[in-house]
């Protein structure tokens, strides 16, 4: 987190995760509440602009989710599994 008074990066008390300013200062503009900046190596600490792209939450969760995690999901009858249950598909 950067100490930033009056980005529109900032999110909690003055300070910006860097990849936000980093992407505000390049582009102008912050993806909306329901979107994500991605680090597109899968490095956090690498903020190059080259490495930062916008995405929805849907994208962002499926680049994100590994077949361990989706196995992992499933044993906790993550959300479609609940629903199947509740439709009784499961």
């Amino acid at each position: 987190m950067i100490l930033a008074p009056g980005s529109p990066a900032c999110t909690c008390r003055n300070y910006a995760p860097e990849h936000r300013l980093v992407f505000y200062e390049y582009h102008g503009w912050l993806p909306s509440g329901s979107e994500h900046i991605h680090h597109w190596d899968g490095d956090k600490m690498n903020n190059e602009i080259s490495n930062l792209m916008p995405t929805d939450d849907n994208t962002h969760g499926r680049i994100h989710l590994t077949p361990e995690r989706a196995r992992e999901l499933g044993r906790k009858g993550g959300r479609k599994t609940a629903k199947l249950r509740r439709k009784g598909r499961a």
